[in-house]
């Protein structure tokens, strides 16, 4: 009888392992707001309305994803090298970090529209 037990635990185990990998290799498709953080030159700021967040439609396994969805690393767009004017930055898949395995399938907006104008510091 104890035997058999042990055999039933081991079973229970095996299939519970199982059904977690087969879950978790699921594809499945998401979307992430990443917040953006711009890095301007000295003595410089923006002047025009830019959006703040960048909407990625990701894909990839279920739990790489959940696993992806909680890193809250904001997107840096360095302006810094530039001076005075309009600038169009556009966004890429490989703007931010995704764990092995998740693939961007599209981002929103996929370019960024910045006016720069120096200001008097006193």
């Amino acid at each position: 009888m104890k035997e058999n037990t042990s055999y039933k635990i081991v079973a229970l185990l095996i299939t519970l392992i199982l059904w977690v990998i087969i879950l978790g290799s699921k594809e499945a498709i998401m979307i992430k707001l990443v917040h953006v953080n711009f890095v301007l030159p000295k003595n410089h700021a923006i002047t025009n309305n830019v959006t703040h967040e960048i909407s990625f439609k990701a894909a990839g396994p279920r739990l790489i994803l959940k696993k992806f969805s909680e890193m809250n690393e904001p997107l840096v767009i360095d302006l810094s090298h530039l001076s005075e004017g309009t600038t169009t930055v556009r966004i890429h898949s490989d703007s931010i970090n995704t764990p092995p395995g998740v693939r961007i399938l599209n981002m929103s907006p996929g370019a960024v529209t910045v006016k720069l104008e120096k200001v008097e510091v006193n």
